[in-house]
Order: structure tokens, then sequence, then C-alpha cells
């Protein structure tokens, strides 16, 4: 056996316990409340008069308040990013990892993702024109990029990471007549509702027969329920697709971009037939700490390019084609919205993507026909910065929470740049249905996720293709969350087994959880996880998952039978 597995602390599957289950101290009387910490970490742009970036700043030059209230700057970086590759390093045979080649400090990372859940077909060909052109014309030499599409069924990799924009033209270019996902939200130019049947040249029936009209009156009833359903859907499948990206690109260090061109969506809408975006708070949430956290900034596009005065509100955005229409809701901002300095116009998907930039240090590109240039400038937004730390102390509650963070330089005539705040939303553990859109999402993604770092070994011996094959894998313990004071952990070990087809095959998991002695030596030596697969066909995908549950944090490991070392 590899030198992996001796250095290693080994779960097994029915085993006892790894960590002591010593019960946490009982609450003394006035333990109302318990506090947690973490380091936040804020990203700054600084120019000149002129636009130009300044570089020179200290810590000294900078003040950093949350909510009015000066915060200590605990952490500072100057970070001028490099261009070097991104890669995973040449492993032997049966050790696969999703850890990064990242070497040589901070890079530019960008990520262009194109959003077939809310964009209408035509905006998407318009959209893949003007990244060619943007490729073509106007990208800067050794700007590293990946190109991704979005859809319901989660993220396609069209290239992954490369400084040659060759490759990127051709992919997009053999890209330009496949067949896209057909958007959740209606073409604006056919929201209009259905002619009737007598419109079209067919009788009523409704009008000669009673059972007929009781029926279309039930799907006039259901279709709008199935609208709303499908609605929150593409809510969901969005911020998952997202959150999907941004986990990717957990293991780089430095300031990262996603690039999101999309038609968008409002944030803050109800509806005749009882659907409210309010539902997906907790959502949203997440997904925007989760940004904050690995230092992701989210660079909204508009594909729907110039719309001048006629900005398209949500009643037309999403009107049923049989006339029942969405109103934007009448509860009052601060607090109906998705938290302190929602969109002032809450029914417009404009707003929503202005919001989610400020929350996030990104800049949103609407109203423009000319979306290359938009597509330069977010990509040029994070070749220079600084990185402000300080520790945040929030409540546990269930309820999300928004914090506004305000940043100021102390040398006159410079212009700051940063995430309007810091959204404070529950442990993944208080929000429901957290653990199945984590782990789903992981199933579901085409790259590794390296939320946490993994490492595992897993060869099938060809020799014995009846036999189950024992798979290892090790996770980076300084990856995984220990609360403060409890040093309580909870793992997620998962590993699923589909065939060419996409059924499952074999899936097992286990949960790891409990109370350490010492987070400091827990953190001495990777945690390792051990189970069987049963035998699979030629051409199976395993994916191995690993999910921190105090934090939501993934870590996976995509293995395809068919192209793996022997």
């Amino acid at each position: 056996m590899r030198k992996l597995i001796s250095v290693c602390l080994v779960l097994v599957l029915g085993a006892s316990p790894v960590f002591p289950q010593d019960k946490a101290a009982a609450p003394q009387e006035g333990d109302r409340i318990r506090v947690f910490t973490r380091l936040v970490q804020v990203p700054v742009t600084v120019t000149d008069g002129s636009g130009k970036l300044v570089t020179d700043l200290t810590a000294d030059d900078f003040m950093l308040s949350e909510e009015g209230k000066e915060q200590k700057i605990a952490t500072f970086e100057n970070v001028t990013t490099v261009n070097t590759k991104i890669g995973i390093r040449n492993l032997e045979p049966g050790l696969h990892t999703n850890r990064l080649i990242v070497d040589g400090g901070s890079r530019a990372v960008v990520v262009m993702v194109l959003d077939t859940i809310n964009t209408p077909i035509t905006d998407q060909a318009y959209t893949k024109q003007q990244m060619i052109k943007y490729l073509t014309e106007s990208v800067q030499p050794g700007t590293l990029l990946s190109i991704r599409v979005m859809s319901r069924t989660g993220v396609r990799v069209v290239t992954d990471f490369t400084t040659d924009t060759s490759l990127l033209i051709a992919a997009l270019q053999r890209a330009k007549n496949d067949p896209l996902s057909p958007t959740t939200s209606p073409d604006p130019g056919t929201s209009a509702p259905l002619p009737t049947p007598t419109q079209m040249g067919f009788i009523d029936m409704s009008s000669v027969d009673p059972m007929y009209a009781s029926l279309q009156a039930m799907t006039m009833q259901t279709d709008p329920q199935y609208e709303s359903f499908q609605r929150g859907i593409a809510y969901l499948d969005t911020f998952s697709g997202i959150r999907g990206v941004a986990q990717s690109l957990a293991g780089i260090p430095g300031r990262k971009a996603i690039i999101w061109a999309t038609a968008g969506f409002p944030l803050e809408v109800e509806d005749t037939r009882g659907f409210s975006s309010n539902l997906y708070k907790p959502y949203f949430g997440r997904m925007i700490q989760e940004l904050n956290d690995l230092n992701v900034s989210l660079y909204p596009v508009d594909a729907r390019g110039l719309l001048g005065n006629l900005s398209m509100r949500a009643s037309e955005f999403f009107s049923n084609t049989r006339g029942s229409n969405v109103m934007q809701s009448t509860s009052a901002r601060a607090s109906a919205g998705f938290g302190v300095g929602s969109p002032q116009i809450s029914s417009d998907p404009m707003d929503a993507m202005r919001y989610m930039a400020d929350l996030t240090g990104g800049i949103a590109y609407v109203n423009t026909n000319d979306l290359a240039t938009s597509f330069k400038r977010a990509a040029e937004d994070s070749s220079s910065y600084y990185l402000l730390g300080y520790y945040l102390t929030r409540n546990r509650g269930s309820a999300p929470e928004f914090r506004k963070v305000k940043v100021q330089v102390k040398r006159p005539g410079l212009k700051v740049r940063t995430r309007q705040g810091v959204y404070v939303s529950p442990r993944p553990a208080d929000v429901q249905g957290a653990r199945e859109a984590d782990l789903g999402l992981a199933q579901r993604s085409q790259t590794n996720l390296t939320g946490l770092g993994l490492m595992v070994d897993w060869l099938p011996d060809p020799a014995k293709p009846q036999d189950p094959t024992k798979f290892y894998i090790q996770v980076n313990a300084n990856d995984i969350t220990v609360t403060e004071p409890e040093n309580l952990m909870s793992v997620e070990f998962l590993a699923v087994a589909r065939g060419k087809d996409g059924k499952l095959i074999d899936q097992v998991a286990h949960k790891v959880e409990g109370k350490v002695k010492s987070p400091e030596d827990f953190r001495k030596q990777p945690m390792l996880y051990s189970n069987n697969l049963k035998p699979l066909p030629p051409g199976a995908v395993v994916r191995f998952i690993v999910r921190d549950n105090l934090n939501g944090r993934l870590g996976s490991v995509i293995v395809d039978t068919a192209t793996m070392k022997k």
C-alpha cells in the first residue's frame, strides 16, 4: 500500500468513531447567545482621478468599518497577480487529486459563464458573438480564462483554464451551432397572451361542452402553479450553478472573477399565484457568503444589450402566456428585501445584477450593446488590488443578516471600490435542505470542487474485475472547520459511481463527527476515509465527494475509468 495511507488516520466504515464523542459542556445560566467568529477578507481596488490603479498604499492608509463601527485590520496584502498556468500535478497511477498547482503567487483568474437558465436564446447567440470579439480584439496577453455554460442540468466546461485565445475562440465557434438548454424565462418578445382557439380558426369547445370547460379551467389553474414552480427551480439552479463555479475556484489563491453573461432575474417579486422570491433568501445568502469567503467577485454582464428607458420589468420578463402578471412586492424593502441595501426597483433584473455585484466587489455592466468591452473591463479589474481582513462576529440564528462594510483611504483624491457589505447567513447545518443541495451540486459538477483539498487512492485490479475495490480519500485537515470553544467537527464522505448512461451503479457514504481534544493536534495530520466500491463496468465515472457540514465547503475528485492511468 502506498505511503499515502501510512501517514494518515484511517476512518473505516463500521469502526469506532475516530474522535471522542464527548458531550459538550452544558450551557450555564445566562448562556443565551452563542457567538462565532470568522475572518472576512475584503478585496479593495483604489484608483486616482484619472482612473489609474494606485498600488503603493499600506495598511496604515486604510480605514475599515462595519455598520459604522471601525474594525481592526487583522490582515493586509498588496496583491499584484501573475499569469502562470494552473494545473494538477502528474501523479502515479491510482492517485487522483483536486489540489491545484498554485506556486508563484496570486493569479488573475477569470471564468466567463454563459447563463442559459435565465437568458433567451437570441441573446445567448449574440453574447457568444461578443465573447469571440473580446477574445479576438481585446483580451490582455496572458489572461487566464475558462469558459463555461450554466444550464438546468449544471455547469458545462467549454474550455478549461488557458491563456491561449485561439483555443478559446475555436471552442466557442464549435459551440455556435450547438443546441442550448431552453431558457426557463420566456423571451420578452413572445410574452403576449396566446390567441384564443376561435382567433386561431378553431371551434372553442368550452362553449359547447361543459366538461371541456371544466378541464380548461383546471388547466388555467395548474399551469400558472407549474410556472411558479419552474421559476423557483430556476432561482435554485442559478444559485447552485454560481456556487459550483466558485467552489471549483476555491483552491486558487487570490481574487477570482466570474463574468456572468445573463438576462438576470428580479430578486424581490411576489405574484398572484403565491410565488415569492423571498422563499429563496437563505440560499441567496449562502451563495453570497460563499463567494465572499472564497474571494470570488461577480461581474454580471446584461446579455440583453441596450434597453434604454425600456428596462424590462418583472411583469414583462416573467409574464405568463395566459396573461397573469407578476407584481412587485408591496412589503417594505428593508423587511422583504434580500438584505439592507437591496435594489430600489426590486422588479428590475438590472437592479439585481448591480446588487449582486456590489455584495461581492464586482461591477455590473448593463444597458450596452458593447458586451465585448464589458468583458474586457471585468477581466482587467482583478489584475491589482488590496486584500484587507478583519474578524467578523456573528450570532447563531435562523435568519440571514446583511452588514454594511465601508473602506476609506486617508490619502486625498483617491477613489475606493469594494463590496457593499458582508452577508452573514446561518450555518449550513441550520439551513433546511442545504446538505442535499450541496451534495447534488457536487454530483452534477463537471469539474473538481476545491473547497477542501483531497487526494484519492483508487486503482481497480484488472486481473480481478469481479472483486470490489478499496479506495482511500485523504482530506487536508487544515481545510476542516472546528468550532470554538466546543471543538466540534462534522465531515461527510460520499463516493458515487455511475455508468455511461448516467445510471447509478454504486454509492457509499459515511458521516464522521464529534469533539476533537485539540484543534492544533487535529490539524497535524490529514484525515483518511476508506471503503469499497463494487465492480464497475468500463466507462464508469466515480465522484469522490467530501463535505464540511459546518460551513458547506465541498471537495470532489472525478475519476473517469475510461481515461484513468492503469
